[in-house]
């Protein structure tokens, strides 16, 4: 029972300091930071990197809204890779570029994947300052320069963007998805202010010096957090910018971002074992953020089963484990009665949230045995959006 008792109050303070005392603490530290100091003085040419696969619907919409941005269009060069589209996408940007002679559409003809594309992109980028950046995501007018205003600050390296989730419905996931999102945002612009350590830009938009430009491997899934460790570790800030916006409908549909999440987590998993040599320094402020935002997270899984295996030994040896196995029971047993009244039509937004929390961790577990198997291809479908029905 001592082992038992011992795996549970490790589990379980792991998991209280994730999820509840380094957000904390985040909150507190970054409540004594001012806002970083920049200067818009001049204004930085920019290369704008956007990969794109059967994107119809949305790239209309995303060229527009760079071209109405506030940003002078003589320092904008605009590459579109179309990654073998087989619907409009190549014909609604080859008629934006007749009409703008910034815009240019790369089309491939054979599937590359999101690495390769974004590869072949930057070799023709012009310009030092990269905007990375999903064909679905649509540019707030002051996005991009929120965004470069920050490097005429040598230090800063990476700006990641803050994206805004729309199309939020109660009969699904989106509510909940768009809560943790939020959560994230904060977390990482504390980190950026605090240590100029923000853990992993969002890869729907950020902005980067093209001469920091690491090459990814040719596996990786997850490039956005690969591009941000690597500009760390050559000795550069990562922050984010609270008022660079973005506007990305959220999925709605649990089975689709449940998808998504397992592939996501092949890649954390494929990062873990990249950075691991921040593991063992966890007293530097990469290492630090790291651990605590993000290993964590991807190990959460485990440590719920350990934290759940032990209570249920201890349960009879003390009310308080006792109490604690019961609230277990009860979240698994919340989990069956979301579900019946999802049958029902009924929306029970806390229940619904106790049903994300597990989703996510168990996509975190499909994604860590699919790592094991091996990856051989990080070519992607696009997740589907603007989703309705849950």
């Amino acid at each position: 029972m001592k082992i038992a008792a011992f795996c549970f109050i490790v589990s379980t303070s792991l998991l209280v300091y994730h999820y509840l005392i380094y957000p904390i603490l985040l909150w507190i530290l970054a409540s004594f930071r001012k806002p970083i100091q920049t200067s818009e003085s001049e204004v930085p040419n920019i290369s704008i990197i956007i990969p794109a696969h059967n994107e119809e619907k949305y790239i209309g919409q995303k060229i527009e809204s760079i071209i109405q941005s506030n940003y002078p269009l003589d320092k904008i060069q605009v590459l579109i890779g179309s990654d073998n589209s087989t619907d409009n996408t190549d014909t609604i940007v080859s008629n934006f570029a007749k009409k703008y002679a910034f815009i240019q559409l790369i089309p491939f003809d054979v599937r590359q994947g999101k690495i390769k594309l974004v590869e072949k992109l930057v070799a023709l980028a012009q310009h030092e300052i990269l905007i990375h950046t999903d064909a679905n995501v649509i540019l707030d007018v002051n996005l991009l320069h929120h965004l470069t205003k920050h490097f005429s600050n040598p230090t800063i390296g990476i700006v990641g963007a803050r994206i805004i989730n729309t199309e939020i419905y109660k009969d699904g996931i989106s509510v909940q998805e768009s809560s943790y999102i939020k959560l994230e945002n904060k977390l990482k612009n504390w980190e950026g202010l605090i240590f100029g350590t923000m853990m992993g830009a969002f890869g729907g938009c950020f902005a980067m010096r093209k001469k920091l430009m690491a090459k990814i491997p040719t596996n990786f899934i997850v490039d956005d957090f690969y591009l941000t460790l690597r500009c760390m570790e050559q000795g550069f800030k990562s922050i984010y910018e609270m008022q660079a916006k973005g506007y990305e409908d959220v999925s709605n549909n649990w089975k689709e971002e449940f998808r998504r999440k397992v592939r996501i987590s092949i890649g954390n998993y494929q990062n873990l074992i990249f950075f691991k040599k921040w593991l063992l320094r966890p007293f530097s402020a990469i290492g630090f953020t790291f651990i605590s935002h993000k290993v964590l997270r991807w190990v959460a899984w485990v440590l719920i089963i350990v934290s759940f295996v032990s209570a249920q030994l201890l349960a009879f040896t003390s009310t308080f484990y006792l109490i604690i196995a019961l609230l277990f029971w009860i979240s698994l047993f919340a989990l069956l009665l979301d579900r019946i009244l999802r049958y029902l039509t009924v929306d029970a937004l806390i229940l619904r949230f106790n049903f994300h929390f597990y989703m996510m961790n168990l996509a975190l577990a499909i994604g860590y045995f699919k790592y094991l198997k091996g990856v051989n291809s990080n070519i992607w479908t696009p997740t589907k959006r603007n989703q309705k029905n849950a």
